[in-house]
């Protein structure tokens, strides 16, 4: 990801950034911040317009970071973000690979957890249906015999089963 990182930071300017996510410049330079509630202008940049600053609540970077602070993005997702925004082709194919390598480990893990989840609502539904059974070999005949243990218990458990499986719905 070094060569995109590289290609962003030297190809944009703040202006630029500004531009694409519609934030207008006053004369001077300076933007209403998009990071807290104000009326007056006070996120100006620097250094060649590589960087920024704003003079009301202290925030500051580079146009990575404004992107990450604007859209709640971590830093990769912000290079994504702005490559795809503004055209960049990734000529490193090791960089194409590591961002595919990366979003294959993040499916994998959501795909981990979603196994983990799926074992645990079987599990809780084959123990309700479970109890179901026992509950219908032991349920008492009318007036013929008294509750058998096992029928309590059984009705107990399933009323356990049953409000778990309401509250963990299978998606």
């Amino acid at each position: 990801m070094g060569r995109a990182v590289d290609i962003i930071k030297g190809s944009l300017t703040m202006r630029d950034i500004f531009a694409k996510y519609g934030f207008e410049q006053n004369r001077a330079g300076f933007i209403v911040c998009p990071f807290h509630s104000e009326k007056t202008a006070s996120l100006g940049t620097y250094a060649n317009d590589k960087r920024w600053k704003c003079f009301g609540c202290g925030a500051g970077g580079d146009v990575i970071s404004f992107v990450m602070k604007l859209f709640g993005l971590n830093f990769s997702q912000a290079v994504i973000r702005l490559g795809a925004d503004f055209g960049f082709t990734d000529d490193e194919k090791t960089d194409t690979r590591a961002m595919a390598a990366q979003r294959r480990a993040q499916r994998a893990k959501e795909l981990e957890k979603l196994e983990a989840y799926r074992k645990e609502w079987d599990s809780h539904m084959l123990r309700y249906r479970a109890c179901e059974e026992a509950e219908k070999d032991f349920r008492p005949h009318i007036g013929i015999e008294a509750m058998h243990p096992s029928y309590i218990a059984a009705v107990r458990g399933c009323e356990d089963e049953w409000e778990w499986l309401q509250g963990h719905p299978w998606r």
